[in-house]
């Protein structure tokens, strides 16, 4: 594969080289967007290092992928839009063709895949503003890392850091916005950079009814994580993700609270890691 005039690659979180690309074309995509990639940790890719990506450097890695980004033809257009029985449960749906997978949000993008292939693709609505639909956009994206990464035991849970830790919540009360534990390496991955995982680590469950703070149970822990995460297929959780989320289980402390101090602060923004995170 190489890169022509115009073509740009961009790798998320390059600091830690993991092999997850986005290629793409620079007409039809606008500098909003560009700002919207670097808050996703996408940098784009030196002159040398693409020279190297189009030497396919990229394959060594078995579990590497490719996402090629373009905007919506007007095929794709009327498929993005047209009524599905799905859509009575959201607007994210996934349907199999037997060859491929192919990942809907209504009105905003396209997504083709196949986890036997290292290239996958996913195509947005050209009419769809950013800054009026960025919890979407998160979600887009998020969704792509969370089966991108699933083979690295990487598993992505909807929420963010906070100064006592960790909120795991739904998709919308998270605006789309996601962190990915990174289980072999013992870190985490999220909008404010990457801190590593020591023990004590605490997830958050918000509840407004909750009177009193209470840790779960470890099965009330397990259930809620399967239940939490940015994850899903029509065969259910894979199995690096089970992994995953059972050595979260032993490893963290899961608390159900009505609410939790400096719950809008990055921990990277800090002036100390909570209880379980070291920078």
């Amino acid at each position: 594969m190489s890169a022509t005039n115009g073509t740009m690659i961009f790798q998320f979180f390059k600091e830690i080289n993991l092999p997850i690309y986005l290629k793409m074309e620079s007409e039809g995509f606008g500098p909003d967007f560009f700002n919207f990639l670097r808050s996703m940790h996408f940098e784009r890719l030196s002159t040398e290092d693409e020279k190297k990506f189009e030497k396919d450097t990229h394959a060594a890695e078995p579990n590497g992928r490719i996402l090629e980004l373009k905007t919506c033809t007007p095929l794709m257009t009327r498929q993005m839009n047209s009524a599905i029985e799905s859509d009575k449960y959201g607007p994210e749906s996934i349907t199999n063709n037997g060859v491929c997978k192919v990942y809907r949000f209504k009105g905003m993008a396209l997504m083709i895949w196949a986890f036997q292939n290292s290239t996958w693709e996913m195509a947005f609505t050209p009419t769809a503003s950013l800054n009026d639909n960025l919890m979407m956009y998160r979600a887009v994206f998020n969704r792509f890392l969370s089966w991108a990464l699933a083979p690295l035991g990487i598993c992505g849970f909807w929420g963010h850091f906070t100064n006592g830790g960790v909120i795991v919540k739904k998709m919308r009360e998270a605006h789309g916005e996601a962190i990915f534990f990174d289980v072999l390496q013992k870190r985490i991955l999220g909008p404010g950079g990457i801190q590593k995982i020591s023990s004590g680590l605490t997830v958050y469950r918000l509840d407004a009814r909750a009177k009193l703070t209470t840790q779960m149970t470890k099965e009330e822990f397990a259930a809620f994580l399967f239940h939490s995460t940015s994850y899903f297929d029509l065969q259910g959780l894979s199995m690096p993700i089970r992994q995953a989320i059972l050595w979260l289980t032993k490893t963290a402390v899961g608390v159900i609270t009505s609410q939790v101090a400096g719950v809008d602060t990055p921990i990277s923004s800090a002036s100390s890691p909570g209880p379980g995170v070291s920078k």
